[in-house]
């Protein structure tokens, strides 16, 4: 992977650009982007109920680990986990083949 765009240093292998610009990551996956904000609008939802990781696990039938995970976009949950997750907080997720 290279980043494009950086002058005349355009097409310099990402690794080699991170060795002197820590900062500078490579794009995430689609798939990465769609979990993280899956995760983010579930803690969103749940902040706005006031209703904690455990207790919206115990509501929806889910352990409190997974709903810990996918808040924090690093599960990839199943699409039950999913439904029963939207479904006790009556809100819709658009999901499609990954």
């Amino acid at each position: 992977m290279t980043i494009e765009g950086l002058g005349h240093d355009a097409g310099i292998p990402v690794d080699h650009v991170r060795e002197f610009h820590p900062r500078i990551q490579p794009p995430k996956s689609a798939q990465q982007i769609s979990l993280q904000a899956i995760g983010k609008q579930i803690a969103e939802e749940c902040k706005i109920r006031n209703l904690s990781a455990n207790a919206l696990a115990k509501k929806a039938g889910v352990s409190q680990r997974t709903v810990e995970k996918i808040m924090e976009g690093e599960a990839r949950p199943s699409y039950d986990s999913l439904y029963r997750l939207a479904n006790t907080l009556e809100i819709t997720f658009l999901i499609g083949p990954s």
